[in-house]
């Protein structure tokens, strides 16, 4: 009689464990699975680290910054030896990043040049804003900016601060010398 209960017990707590889980790879996963490949250039960098002086912004502006939380950028060079394997890759991102959680808000395309905007969240709570973009004879770049309640608005007042403070580009060292 106990080992029923017991069993019964088990059966009612694994088996919403099991329906849980989910079998799609997410870009964190992903990051992992290649932090240890030399292919790959990653980097991990804490809003704190950009070195945007934040006394001479405005509460607007601190709000902005404080909603991010950090930035991981990946890159992949070109080999015009292996282009299977860049294929292979491209394949595993564009699989990722069409499923759910993921939506895409932007596509950029040019001859040389094609990129996407992609989110995770609504607008008004944005936990995830990924730029995925590739060039066939360059490689490509997978950025995920992560952080508490963002929005596209929050964003793209980011990127303004970025370029218009003087930012610790050493921070971007490793991703310059990459490409």
């Amino acid at each position: 009689m106990i080992m029923k209960i017991i069993n019964r017990t088990l059966l009612l707590f694994l088996i919403p464990l099991f329906l849980g889980c989910s079998s799609n790879t997410s870009l964190q996963e992903y990051f992992v699975s290649k932090s240890e490949d030399g292919n790959f250039l990653i980097v991990n960098i804490p809003a704190s680290t950009l070195g945007i002086a934040q006394d001479s912004l405005s509460e607007t502006d601190l709000e902005v910054l404080s909603s991010f939380h950090k930035l991981n950028i990946m890159a992949y060079k070109a080999d015009p030896a292996n282009p299977e394997f860049m294929e292979q890759e491209l394949t595993t991102i564009r699989s990722i990043v069409s499923a759910s959680p993921y939506e895409e808000l932007m596509t950029l395309n040019d001859s040389r040049f094609s990129g996407k905007i992609i989110v995770v969240g609504e607008d008004v709570h944005l936990e995830e804003v990924v730029f995925f973009g590739q060039s066939p004879k360059a490689g490509f770049v997978l950025a995920r900016v992560l952080g508490n309640q963002m929005t596209t608005k929050k964003v793209a007042k980011l990127a303004m601060l970025i370029q218009e403070e003087n930012i610790d580009t050493e921070v971007f060292a490793g991703l310059q010398s990459f490409f």
